[in-house]
């Protein structure tokens, strides 16, 4: 077995290197071993819509490609035909039968007719969740919930998000519970999305209500969380009467969102979402993993803090915010803060962590979805005690994986599809109080490379109308950051005038705009003269911006310094325009290295919101969920 994961890590490093055409020869070669096959197929599929994406429809070398990716798949399907006949059928199993895969790729002047027709096959399901119980529930009692999806919206006491995938998805469950309650054998099931079925129906699950004792917060509830290839792609949520009946919330309207879907997970998913009470401390975490059968359906544990994570994080990066520290002991207390962050994160995250390094299974990129917005991830160094005394990593997770953050109230993973052709810019002029010395040849640098434009004046009002006369795909900002406020960052405008989260979430329209392109936005908020870093918190603008319709942002969790954030914003363009099929957040991976060599911490304060996976490359490839998982 360990030859056939140094093969499949040998071939994964080939393929984020871009040496295209020997990792396809090296992913078909593993795919020989049906043990493999399945992640290898869509390796091979990735690559064969690449490699085609640069010759002429129907030419020769075309075919072959297509050839090379049927074979492959003719062999999965035949593998794959004993296995679903031993597993017991869900039970909407009465769906047509499933259509062949197939794979969807543009030409060099854009995309097939054919990729528009495959929003025809799209289905659109509501998840719910009924109590079945009259009464209010005490301890010791046994209940069961149904949890189903149909086509009508959610209902009062349900909070969550609908699911849309093509007809014939696999989509996987996992059920998580509150301290109050304990799920009784299975937590999780599978279903095929069909657009035959107007109710998709799974399994009962039974629940016990635990002793009081073991209560740690007064609401109860239950959340389902719903996954295709072990990304998340919703969830719904519903509060249980524990003694008396609670007050229902009423249900949130989302928009229907298109998961991506029948893309290479990542070697690593953490799933976080709030607890039913929703007080920042307490959340619900499943981890996944493609590599080991254990954690291959996502698992799902509780993560209780002692305090909110804003302060949590708050605590362990004030010594590095001190105006006491040194700039040796600096370097030294962000590799502290480092260690104590990945002590305080979630034990079934740390559990699959080590699981996979200690097998030498890939991993080389991780996925974090989640509700929570302040925790650093990119920043934790793994440690541990053993056998062996502590043992602990040198660099930190941002520095030796790819990881990429989404901060998202509907569970939903970010779009692998970054497009880089035209951008605004916006750098404010100080009128010499404070001006930034490199924020000219940065706003040019920019605009020259991805037919950018100015916004000028950087005021409120021109910025408004601005972003919402156009939709460009790209948003980089070069300008100062407010650090007074941890949870709602600022960025300072021209005329002493500011840019905050709430008036950007409040520009009614801008969604709609956001939506057309789906942009990339850089923040990049720097500071002259910077004697400490100062925490600017990414509590406001990340999430602003996600809920806009980002495909990705880019920011700083400190200040950073002029110089060196002009630098990194050089080095990240370069390597983009340079490398397209390397993920973005391995751009910043490097980037991050360079604090740990160079004793800067302006070069790890960076955090990359978005699939960690998410490359130029990827949107010229649309790869349709393979059906029937």
């Amino acid at each position: 077995m360990m030859e056939g994961q140094d093969r499949f890590a040998a071939a994964q490093e080939l393929f984020e290197k871009g040496d295209l055409e020997i990792a396809l020869a090296a992913f078909v070669s593993i795919a020989g071993d049906a043990r493999w096959l399945a992640r290898c197929e869509i390796y091979i599929a990735r690559i064969v819509g690449l490699l085609q994406s640069r010759l002429e429809r129907g030419s020769e070398e075309w075919q072959r490609l297509e050839s090379v990716l049927m074979q492959v798949q003719g062999r999965l399907e035949k593998v794959a035909l004993p296995r679903a006949a031993s597993r017991p059928r869900p039970a909407e199993s009465a769906s047509r039968p499933r259509p062949r895969s197939r794979l969807l790729v543009g030409t060099k002047e854009g995309p097939m007719p054919s990729l528009a027709r495959t929003s025809d096959f799209r289905v659109e399901r509501t998840p719910h969740i009924d109590v079945i119980r009259d009464s209010p529930l005490e301890p010791d009692d046994r209940f069961k919930i149904r949890v189903y999806l149909d086509k009508l919206p959610m209902r009062p006491g349900e909070i969550g998000q609908g699911i849309a995938a093509p007809a014939g998805t696999r989509i996987e469950m996992t059920l998580v519970a509150s301290s109050q309650l304990a799920i009784l054998g299975p937590d999780s099931a599978s279903f095929i999305l069909n657009d035959v079925s107007g109710v998709i129906e799974l399994p009962l699950f039974e629940l016990v209500v635990r002793p009081k004792a073991e209560w740690q917060s007064d609401g109860a509830g239950v959340i389902a969380i719903f996954f295709i290839d072990g990304r998340p792609c919703g969830k719904v949520s519903r509060r249980i009467p524990l003694g008396r009946v609670d007050a229902a919330t009423d249900a949130t309207v989302q928009r229907i969102v298109v998961v991506p879907n029948g893309v290479v997970p990542a070697d690593l998913t953490v799933t976080v979402v709030a607890d039913i009470i929703n007080n920042g401390r307490q959340f619900q975490c499943t981890v996944t993993t493609p590599h080991i059968e254990k954690y291959s359906q996502a698992k799902a544990q509780p993560w209780n803090l002692s305090d909110s994570t804003s302060a949590v994080v708050r605590g362990y990066m004030e010594k590095f915010t001190s105006a006491s520290t040194g700039p040796e002991q600096l370097i030294d207390e962000l590799n502290g803060a480092g260690k104590k962050l990945f002590d305080a994160s979630p034990k079934l995250f740390q559990e699959v962590f080590w699981a996979l390094s200690d097998a030498g299974l890939p991993l080389r990129s991780i996925a974090i979805v989640s509700e929570e917005p302040y925790f650093p991830w990119e920043l934790m160094i793994p440690r541990r005690r053993s056998k062996n005394g502590l043992e602990e990593f040198e660099k930190s997770l941002g520095v030796l994986f790819g990881v990429g953050r989404w901060t998202s109230p509907d569970i939903v993973s970010p779009t692998r599809d970054i497009e880089l052709n035209d951008s605004f810019v916006i750098a404010p002029n100080y009128n010499g109080r404070g001006d930034l010395r490199n924020a000219a040849a940065e706003a040019k640098m920019v605009a020259s490379l991805f037919d950018g434009e100015m916004i000028s004046p950087a005021s409120f009002a021109q910025i408004r109308m601005r972003l919402l006369g156009q939709a460009r795909s790209l948003i980089h900002f070069v300008c100062h950051g407010n650090s007074a406020a941890f949870e709602n960052q600022s960025l300072r405008l021209e005329g002493n005038e500011v840019l905050t989260s709430s008036s950007l979430i409040g520009i009614n329209g801008l969604a709609k705009i956001f939506s057309a392109k789906k942009p990339v936005v850089f923040l990049n908020a720097c500071e002259v003269g910077r004697g400490i870093p100062s925490l600017v918190g990414l509590g406001g603008f990340a999430p602003a911006f996600i809920e806009l319709g980002a495909s990705a942002v880019i920011a700083p969790l400190w200040s950073v310094d002029d110089e060196i954030a002009h630098r990194i914003a050089e080095e990240f363009y370069r390597e983009v325009r340079k490398k397209p099929s390397v993920p973005l957040s391995r751009i910043f991976s490097a980037i991050r290295a360079k604090a740990y060599v160079e004793g800067k911490d302006t070069y790890a304060a960076y955090c990359f919101f978005g699939d960690p996976l998410a490359s130029m490359a990827e949107s010229r490839t649309i790869l349709p969920a393979r059906p029937g998982g």
